[in-house]
């Protein structure tokens, strides 16, 4: 949020606003709330869990449940095509060709031993790749904090001071409200194109 309102964008928190239109104001902070549905289902949580976590109605949460579905129709494949590779090799490769390894997936275990090793599958693909474009990002923008950069042919003193990482996010200080080519210079960097994950795209 800090970084968004600094370089001019509007805040936008896609969590909260999840929350409230699913399950309305609450008491408890809305992220805390809406996280476990927001992530859970692209993990492959049904409406059974929703329930449990969220209260209401079966069938309610089977409507949810469903409009993902229709809305989502490749999160939906992705999780056969997971779950086809571990039950074949017991393994799994990131974008960035890291892999990972469950023996519960293509032994003879017991049901819950394979669905617990699918979800943490599921969870280690989005999350290793996310470590690996943080980890390739961290150095470049730690560079143009540091150093006068050139972006448009225009030489840009940033003279910003990356102060922090919080597991996928960068907090950055400027001493004044940023320039143009000041944020011109860190939304390239932070938009940039990753070849690994349109390889990996059907």
């Amino acid at each position: 949020s800090i970084l968004a309102e600094a370089l001019g964008l509007r805040e936008f928190d896609g969590t909260k606003e999840s929350a409230e239109a699913l399950v309305g104001p609450s008491g408890r902070s809305l992220r805390h709330d809406a996280k476990p549905l927001s992530y859970g289902w692209l993990f492959g949580m049904g409406p059974w869990k929703m329930q449990q976590l969220y209260g209401g109605e079966l069938r309610v949460w089977k409507r949810v449940d469903a409009a993902a579905r229709e809305a989502y129709p490749r999160v939906v494949s992705w999780w056969g095509e997971v779950r086809s590779q571990l039950e074949s090799t017991g393994r799994l490769r990131n974008p960035w060709g890291l892999p990972s390894y469950y023996y519960n997936s293509y032994q003879k275990a017991a049901k819950s031993a394979k669905e617990k090793d699918f979800r943490e599958a599921m969870g280690w693909l989005v999350q290793s790749c996310e470590a690996m474009m943080c980890l390739t990002v961290l150095p470049l923008l730690e560079d143009l904090c540091t150093k006068t950069t050139v972006h448009g042919g225009q030489q840009n003193d940033v003279r910003a001071r990356l102060v922090t990482t919080t597991h996928d996010s960068f907090l950055i200080s400027f001493p004044t409200t940023p320039s143009e080519s000041q944020r011109a210079s860190v939304l390239e960097l932070l938009e940039r194109e990753w070849a690994q994950m349109a390889q990996a795209a059907p």
